[in-house]
């Protein structure tokens, strides 16, 4: 799946300069945060399983899941959208060019699985999405430029705005055998993204939330279907756990 660049400005974006769209883009999503229903807020706590009493950070987790999670079989709105879909469809920010335009790209925002490569001579990082065909990122954060190093994993939504990516939400950094479960739990090859990958950031939320192991969470729906597989498989046992066993030793060669 390619990115979707936001329609054309009117304008130039750069030319606003990095730090009154980094303003305008924080009002933009609180105006999101705000146009969220009772419904939508309490499905997120359910998915993220957050009670009332949550610290600022938990808050911005929520919100971003409250956003950006895909419904599934839900009564208050159709399997697989998202509010952030429906919010930016309304008329909000007439007169407001720059906040129009930042709303319109904000459905266009992928989560996804990056390595740090280098910083940008002109400030900021350059990212390596893992999960978007390898594609190399321009993200606008000077604190994720000097903070970051070499090969450092991370796991984040960007917004593509045409002069550089911006993140939102909360940037988390990954160690290697957490990307790699991550990955495996999307199917995702190199060169395509899954419909699973919509729902990437619900595992790592999660995981930060309650302190839980996030390797175990991410591979729980593979030992599930696993699982089932065995079940509904009516070969002899044997045979099964076999076939396991020459596949893992596959894998371990």
């Amino acid at each position: 799946m390619a990115r979707t660049a936001p329609r054309e400005a009117k304008f130039d974006l750069a030319a606003h300069g990095y730090p009154a769209i980094r303003q305008a883009f924080n009002e933009v999503l609180n105006t999101c945060a705000k146009k969220l229903t009772n419904a939508e807020i309490e499905w997120a706590s359910e998915v993220l399983g957050v009670s009332d009493g949550i610290e600022a950070e938990e808050v911005a987790l929520l919100m971003d899941a409250a956003l950006f999670s895909p419904g599934r079989n839900q009564t208050f709105r159709p399997n697989g959208t998202r509010p952030i879909d429906r919010i930016a469809k309304g008329k909000l920010f007439k007169g407001e060019p720059l906040k129009a335009y930042l709303l319109q790209a904000l459905p266009h925002a992928l989560f996804s699985i990056f390595e740090f490569e280098s910083q940008h001579p002109d400030g900021g990082a350059l990212l390596k999405d893992l999960l978007n065909d390898r594609t190399t990122i321009y993200v606008m954060d000077h604190g994720l430029a000097q903070s970051a190093s070499a090969r450092t994993l991370l796991a984040g939504r960007f917004v593509d705005l045409g002069p550089w990516h911006i993140g939102f939400g909360v940037v988390s950094t990954l160690r290697r055998s957490e990307a790699a479960a991550l990955m495996l739990s999307t199917g995702a090859q190199d060169g395509g993204v899954t419909a699973a990958t919509r729902s990437l950031h619900e595992p790592i939320y999660t995981a930060r939330l309650h302190g839980q192991d996030l390797i175990m969470l991410a591979i729980e729906p593979l030992v599930m279907a696993l699982s089932l597989v065995i079940d509904t498989d009516d070969s002899p046992l044997s045979d099964i756990v076999g076939k396991m066993r020459s596949a893992l030793a596959r894998a371990d060669a």
